[in-house]
């Protein structure tokens, strides 16, 4: 059987295929599409949006390829230089001369970040002022040595019927001001939308470490939704 069809045909098609190469499946358009009518405003906007999601990501690539091709990518030199000279300090500053190991791991995300290409030039330039700044790196110790304590104390100790939870919970908001107030303190909102390959459960803990991970990282949500 011979089919024949006309223009209105042939821009129907047209259509179908701009929407569903911008990420509109094909079943949505069942029945919205027609050959006398015009696409649905919404429509439009949500296949602009995927569009606009699209120019972000590959924007994003696109730059971390060309620091990749002038050998610029990974945390700048002056940086290292100055997460070099926070590891002596900490180590100066520390009794038990174990916190400058969790320092490492804590600093290991910039490493992630960068390579994830989230990091920005704003990322680099604010680390340049917190690295030094003496308060921020005093509350970073703080913070640290909280962390430490907590493997001391058992899961259940987290727990508000516990008789060990007002010494959790304060060394939890230690945490807070640390997060706060340290030397990464503000970084979240320099880096760009995007993967890091990294999840809490990626994140050794001990005891009471992993509630309290697990409270901290809920009390941001809120912030990074806010975004």
């Amino acid at each position: 059987m011979v089919r024949y069809y006309q223009l209105s045909d042939v821009a129907l098609l047209l259509k179908l295929r701009t929407l569903t190469d911008a990420g509109i499946p094909a079943a949505t358009l069942h029945g919205v599409l027609t050959r006398d009518a015009s696409v649905r405003a919404d429509i439009v906007q949500d296949a602009l949006d995927n569009v606009d999601k699209e120019i972000t990501r590959l924007h994003h690539q696109r730059g971390r390829l060309f620091a990749m091709q002038g050998g610029t990518s990974g945390i700048p030199t002056d940086i290292q230089a100055l997460i070099t000279d926070l590891r002596r300090w900490v180590t100066d500053h520390d009794e038990h001369g174990t916190l400058a190991e969790l320092l490492d791991q804590d600093l290991q995300g910039l490493q992630l970040m960068a390579d994830a290409g989230v990091a920005t030039p704003e990322t680099w330039e604010l680390l340049r002022r917190t690295l030094v700044d003496e308060r921020r790196r005093s509350a970073t110790l703080d913070g640290l040595a909280a962390w430490s304590t907590l493997a001391s104390y058992t899961e259940s100790s987290a727990s508000p019927d516990s008789p060990d939870y007002p010494a959790v919970a304060h060394l939890r908001d230690v945490m807070i001001r640390s997060i706060d107030d340290g030397v990464l303190g503000g970084l979240p909102d320099t880096l760009l939308d995007g993967d890091v390959p990294l999840a809490t459960t990626d994140i050794p803990t001990t005891g009471a470490q992993r509630t309290v991970l697990t409270d901290l990282v809920k009390r941001m949500e809120p912030a990074r939704r806010s975004r």
